[in-house]
């Protein structure tokens, strides 16, 4: 990736929460403040530009950043907020993340930029696993991501394997990949 290129970040907000009874992830609170609106100030010091991807609460969330939508209603999960940042923005890149984590990796977006000179795609790891909705994708795979969409898929990890990607090292960060997926998860992470 040179240091030309133009990078959006995006924050993917877009998922059910229907493990936690269909609440919105993206608007829960920590220490007082929205979980996007968190994000959205720890990116703007990394990335000229921010998105959203949401499927409801539009109103709400462009408060702090434009807001895209996925193209079809079938809920194809994060690939789907992928896709419709790419159609939205113009940028050469996207840098993503779920919405759903307090904090950020330090420096993440120079870390996951600095994966990039050795494929189109990068997925972040922290020490133990992969974290495959922390990526950073080139403009040149959203054919394959359209046509991967298109023929019904949905899982990140199924349709990386596909293209090929490079891992960006997070283990001295690992704690910053907690999410909130369940509520022992919301409770354990101090949201409400």
């Amino acid at each position: 990736m040179n240091e030309s290129s133009t990078l959006c970040a995006v924050i993917l907000a877009g998922g059910r929460g229907s493990r936690l009874g269909g609440m919105d992830k993206g608007l829960l609170t920590y220490e007082g403040q929205t979980l996007v609106a968190r994000l959205v100030g720890q990116l703007s010091s990394q990335s000229d530009d921010v998105l959203i991807s949401a499927n409801r609460n539009h109103h709400r969330y462009s408060a702090w950043a434009r807001v895209v939508s996925d193209h079809k209603p079938s809920h194809q999960g994060p690939l789907a907020g992928m896709q419709a940042a790419f159609h939205t923005s113009s940028a050469d890149w996207i840098c993503t993340l779920p919405c759903d984590s307090p904090t950020l990796p330090d420096r993440y977006i120079a870390r996951m930029r600095e994966a990039a000179t050795q494929a189109p795609l990068v997925l972040a790891h922290d020490g133990q696993s992969l974290q495959p909705v922390h990526a950073l994708l080139h403009r040149s795979l959203l054919p394959s991501l359209d046509a991967y969409l298109d023929g019904g898929g949905a899982k990140v990890r199924a349709w990386a394997r596909d293209v090929g990607y490079v891992t960006a090292d997070f283990a001295d960060n690992a704690e910053h990949f907690r999410n909130a997926n369940t509520p022992d998860d919301v409770h354990e992470l101090r949201l409400k």
